[in-house]
């Protein structure tokens, strides 16, 4: 359905506000009703669809897989946002291949431990 949509938005809406808008997928928790198989298919093919992507999740299977310097946590506190997000020269290329193999393939839950910050 999403790729559906997508082609909706090249073939109508593209040609008409191209120059003056940017196309944007919200998504909200996508992975409510789904098997860990369609999440994580849900993931792989988000790259896929144009534009911009706001996806809401708490699924540690969909949040492994996307690329983890383009994940943003969203957080607020008493009507203040904050945004975290991990800084490009924290981790080498090497090091953010181990975490991919050893902990977000496999326990991409661990990432919503100790989220109190």
């Amino acid at each position: 359905v999403i790729y559906l949509f997508d082609a909706f938005l090249k073939s109508q809406l593209e040609k008409k506000f191209r120059e003056v808008s940017e196309l944007l997928l919200a998504l909200e928790e996508r992975e409510a009703h789904s098997h860990p198989s369609a999440i994580k298919a849900n993931g792989r093919m988000l790259p896929d669809i144009s534009g911009q992507k706001l996806v809401s999740t708490h699924s540690g299977a969909l949040l492994a897989s996307i690329p983890l310097k383009k994940i943003r946590r969203l957080r607020c506190v008493v009507g203040t946002f904050t945004i975290h997000a991990i800084d490009e020269d924290v981790l080498t290329e090497d090091e953010i291949i181990k975490l991919d193999y050893r902990v977000r393939s496999t326990r991409g839950g661990l990432l919503f431990q100790g989220a109190g910050y």
